[in-house]
């Protein structure tokens, strides 16, 4: 026994396992001597048992001895060193004739090495290789039981799918090596964010999927603003942009099944990145109504005479954090910008009417005023829609006759962005538009270039020339035209006399 590797014993069947004997192969396995685990020793055998395997083991050699089968466990033991090792306990009860149980027999042995190597296969098999995270296997065989845990026990359960930004132009500037370098630093930010108990995937290239047990739509929010934190401090370490754009799901409200979550989450990132919000929850719409966007008036200013022209309606953020691009952007992502830009031009009218503006051009496209009954003008206010040159190349007879029912109620029509590169001279003939705004890159070329000043010039005498009725031409002649408003920033004096 001495010579064996490992430690042979023999112990009572009480809690503590009470050793009776102890083969020297104890010191090597457990850093402890003999003496130190017998009797009258200082360490008894369940000390160095693993609290965590103590019952498991406890439960699996007392089912053995009920039916007097030799029992054969494998658990982990604290060594003297405080390290920790895998062994395999094979042993069986010593019965008396009567059937009396009065000891344990058995050999402990060190399977640490095999142990380990039987974890190592067993991670290849549900690892992802670079990032260490679980892989899409994993994933199969958990989230079933997740799922059916929160639906058991009633609880939510959150699906966040994690993309980052722009990696492919980090892997195209800097190569495929720091890629993966990014790749593996962004997978450890994001563990290191999630609770201990959260499943996190590398679901495919530079997509995470993050799984967060009873967590409801706020908590879902609130892990994705933690982990964009996490990876905002980690661009900033690493010297390099880095971003997540995350769509959330969460069960049972977006989806009960595996498929139906996942499907959901990936909606959700796709609006949270065409949006620019970076976080989106299921579908979840942008509230539609007065409030949903804050108008504003900028005046159009004769620059030679500083009079005011009249006014130009635009829309803003209603909490003034971007810009309304951006916000027109969030609500083409949700399907709802046609409804957004139909509440803007109601409201335009509102405002204007409410202000007593006298003239007013407001913004619009043909998709509105056709999803529109024609609206009576405003009484007192010369309201002049502004139609992009670029929505007018297309279906001109139907646009036209849009046009025609909304002049009859006495709205008057403006061309916008003119000479921005497109050609809607056959529209505006047939439209003739009461006004013309000259977009800025045609002026700034008229400026730098004496051939197309000259090339301007002739143009806009056309235009004037052209336009309809006696009143109209003096208007231009008197410089009441106006142009350039930059894309609907807003300019200290946007307006330019017409030619």
């Amino acid at each position: 026994m001495r010579n064996l590797p490992g430690m042979a014993y023999r112990c009572r069947n009480d809690r503590e396992w009470t050793m009776e004997f102890v083969s020297d192969g104890c010191f090597e396995l457990t850093g402890y001597r003999p003496a130190e685990l017998l009797e009258n020793g200082t360490v008894d055998r369940k000390r160095f048992i693993h609290p965590d395997d103590l019952d498991s083991v406890w439960y699996e050699i007392q089912s053995s001895l009920r039916t007097r089968r030799p029992f054969k466990v494998v658990y982990r033991i604290q060594t003297a060193e405080n390290s920790q090792k895998w062994v395999s306990d094979q042993g069986r009860g010593v019965f008396a004739a009567d059937g009396t149980l009065f000891a344990l027999e058995g050999f402990v042995s060190d399977i640490t090495d095999r142990k380990l190597a039987e974890q190592s296969l067993a991670d290849q098999a549900v690892r992802d290789s670079l990032t260490g995270l679980y892989n899409r296997r994993y994933f199969d065989e958990r989230i079933g039981s997740e799922l059916a845990r929160a639906g058991r026990n009633q609880h939510c359960l959150a699906v966040l799918l994690c993309d980052l930004d722009h990696f492919k132009s980090i892997n195209d500037a800097q190569g495929h090596q720091a890629g993966d370098e990014v790749l593996r630093a962004v997978a450890a930010t994001i563990q290191a964010s999630t609770r201990g108990t959260d499943l996190v995937v590398r679901w495919g290239g530079d997509e995470i999927v993050v799984v967060l047990a009873e967590t409801t739509q706020s908590g879902g929010l609130i892990a994705a603003q933690r982990i964009r934190h996490a990876v905002g401090k980690l661009s900033e370490a690493m010297k390099i942009t880095l971003d997540l754009s995350i769509g959330v799901a969460v069960y049972p409200d977006h989806g009960e099944t595996v498929d139906e979550l996942i499907r959901m989450a990936d909606r959700a990132l796709y609006i949270a990145k065409k949006s620019g919000d970076k976080i989106h929850i299921g579908e979840e719409q942008y509230p539609l109504d007065e409030h949903a966007i804050t108008i504003v008036f900028q005046p159009i200013v004769d620059v030679w005479s500083d009079h005011i022209l009249g006014y130009e309606a635009l829309g803003r953020d209603p909490q003034g954090l971007i810009s309304i691009g951006q916000l027109f952007k969030k609500y083409h992502a949700v399907g709802q910008l046609d409804e957004l830009k139909r509440i803007c031009f109601v409201e335009q009218l509102k405002v204007a009417t409410e202000a007593r503006l006298t003239r007013v051009f407001l913004n619009v496209d043909f998709a509105v005023l056709e999803r529109l009954a024609p609206l009576p003008k405003p009484p007192g206010t010369e309201v002049i829609l502004e139609i992009s040159e670029r929505e007018v190349l297309h279906d001109v007879e139907k646009h036209l006759e849009i046009a025609m029912l909304w002049r009859a109620q006495g709205f008057k029509f403006a061309i916008d962005d003119f000479g921005a590169g497109f050609v809607s001279l056959p529209f505006i003939a047939r439209l003739m538009p009461e006004y013309i705004k000259i977009d800025r890159s045609l002026v700034l070329q008229t400026v730098s270039s004496d051939t197309f000043k000259g090339f301007s010039k002739h143009l806009l005498l056309a235009l004037r020339m052209y336009a309809h009725g006696g009143d109209h031409r003096r208007r231009h002649r008197n410089g009441e035209g106006i142009t350039g408003d930059e894309g609907g920033r807003d300019l200290p004096h946007p307006g330019f006399p017409l030619g």
